[in-house]
Protein backbone atom coordinates (compact mmCIF):
# COMPACT_ATOMS: atom_id res chain seq x y z
CA UNK A 1 0.00 0.00 0.00
CA UNK A 2 1.71 3.02 -0.96
CA UNK A 3 -0.96 5.30 -0.40
CA UNK A 4 -4.03 7.27 -1.50
CA UNK A 5 -5.39 9.22 -4.09
CA UNK A 6 -8.19 11.59 -3.70
CA UNK A 7 -10.42 13.13 -6.81
CA UNK A 8 -13.59 15.16 -6.51
CA UNK A 9 -15.35 16.68 -9.27
CA UNK A 10 -17.71 19.20 -8.25
CA UNK A 11 -20.37 21.13 -9.77
CA UNK A 12 -20.28 25.24 -10.01
CA UNK A 13 -21.46 26.69 -7.18
CA UNK A 14 -24.67 28.51 -9.02
CA UNK A 15 -28.13 29.34 -7.36
CA UNK A 16 -30.02 26.56 -8.95
CA UNK A 17 -31.55 24.56 -6.18
CA UNK A 18 -30.46 20.78 -7.20
CA UNK A 19 -27.11 22.00 -8.15
CA UNK A 20 -26.47 24.40 -4.75
CA UNK A 21 -27.73 21.59 -2.31
CA UNK A 22 -25.31 19.02 -4.00
CA UNK A 23 -22.48 21.81 -4.29
CA UNK A 24 -23.07 23.11 -0.31
CA UNK A 25 -22.95 19.09 0.92
CA UNK A 26 -19.88 18.31 -1.33
CA UNK A 27 -18.40 21.61 0.34
CA UNK A 28 -18.97 19.99 3.38
CA UNK A 29 -17.37 16.54 2.75
CA UNK A 30 -14.56 16.75 0.50
CA UNK A 31 -12.19 18.05 3.53
CA UNK A 32 -13.46 15.23 5.76
CA UNK A 33 -12.45 12.70 2.99
CA UNK A 34 -8.86 14.17 2.51
CA UNK A 35 -8.21 14.49 6.12
CA UNK A 36 -9.38 10.97 6.87
CA UNK A 37 -6.45 9.76 4.59
CA UNK A 38 -4.09 11.60 6.96
CA UNK A 39 -0.32 10.16 6.20
CA UNK A 40 -1.51 7.71 3.38
CA UNK A 41 -3.29 10.64 1.06
CA UNK A 42 -0.64 10.96 -1.96
CA UNK A 43 -2.47 13.52 -4.26
CA UNK A 44 -5.76 15.43 -3.69
CA UNK A 45 -6.97 16.13 -7.26
CA UNK A 46 -9.90 17.16 -9.70
CA UNK A 47 -12.42 19.84 -10.46
CA UNK A 48 -13.34 21.63 -7.79
CA UNK A 49 -14.64 24.70 -9.61
CA UNK A 50 -13.19 27.17 -7.17
CA UNK A 51 -10.72 29.73 -8.26
CA UNK A 52 -8.33 31.19 -5.37
CA UNK A 53 -6.84 34.62 -6.79
CA UNK A 54 -8.72 36.64 -9.09
CA UNK A 55 -4.95 37.89 -10.85
CA UNK A 56 -3.42 34.54 -11.25
CA UNK A 57 -6.25 31.79 -11.56
CA UNK A 58 -8.65 32.79 -14.20
CA UNK A 59 -9.49 34.65 -16.88
CA UNK A 60 -13.09 35.60 -15.40
CA UNK A 61 -13.44 35.62 -11.81
CA UNK A 62 -17.01 34.10 -10.75
CA UNK A 63 -18.65 35.99 -7.61
CA UNK A 64 -21.25 36.26 -5.46
CA UNK A 65 -21.56 34.64 -2.18
CA UNK A 66 -21.82 30.88 -3.10
CA UNK A 67 -18.59 31.27 -4.98
CA UNK A 68 -17.12 32.77 -1.92
CA UNK A 69 -18.12 29.81 0.53
CA UNK A 70 -16.31 27.51 -2.27
CA UNK A 71 -13.34 29.74 -2.11
CA UNK A 72 -13.24 29.81 1.57
CA UNK A 73 -13.49 26.39 1.83
CA UNK A 74 -10.79 25.42 -0.70
CA UNK A 75 -8.83 27.95 1.66
CA UNK A 76 -8.74 25.95 4.77
CA UNK A 77 -8.34 22.96 3.00
CA UNK A 78 -5.31 23.45 1.88
CA UNK A 79 -3.83 25.43 4.59
CA UNK A 80 -5.50 23.49 7.62
CA UNK A 81 -4.44 19.88 5.67
CA UNK A 82 -0.95 21.46 4.86
CA UNK A 83 -1.85 20.24 1.06
CA UNK A 84 0.86 22.31 -1.51
CA UNK A 85 -1.06 23.56 -4.71
CA UNK A 86 1.53 22.36 -7.56
CA UNK A 87 1.01 25.10 -10.08
CA UNK A 88 0.77 27.92 -7.32
CA UNK A 89 3.77 26.39 -5.96
CA UNK A 90 6.49 26.47 -8.51
CA UNK A 91 4.68 29.67 -10.42
CA UNK A 92 4.08 31.85 -7.32
CA UNK A 93 3.41 35.03 -8.91
CA UNK A 94 2.51 34.13 -12.59
CA UNK A 95 -0.93 33.99 -13.96
CA UNK A 96 -1.21 30.47 -14.83
CA UNK A 97 -4.10 27.83 -14.13
CA UNK A 98 -4.35 23.79 -15.75
CA UNK A 99 -7.95 24.50 -16.67
CA UNK A 100 -9.11 25.78 -19.59
CA UNK A 101 -12.42 26.03 -20.98
CA UNK A 102 -13.26 26.91 -24.37
CA UNK A 103 -16.56 29.31 -24.36
CA UNK A 104 -18.74 30.54 -27.08
CA UNK A 105 -17.30 33.92 -27.11
CA UNK A 106 -13.67 32.72 -27.48
CA UNK A 107 -14.54 30.69 -30.98
CA UNK A 108 -16.72 34.15 -32.26
CA UNK A 109 -13.55 36.20 -31.50
CA UNK A 110 -10.67 33.54 -33.47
Amino acid sequence: DVGVIVGAYLPTPTNKNQDAALREALDDEYPLLVKSHGHRLLCFCGDLNATLSKTLDSTKWFGGPRYTVSRTTLENCINNLHLVDVVRNRWPATAKYTAFQSRFDDKKQK
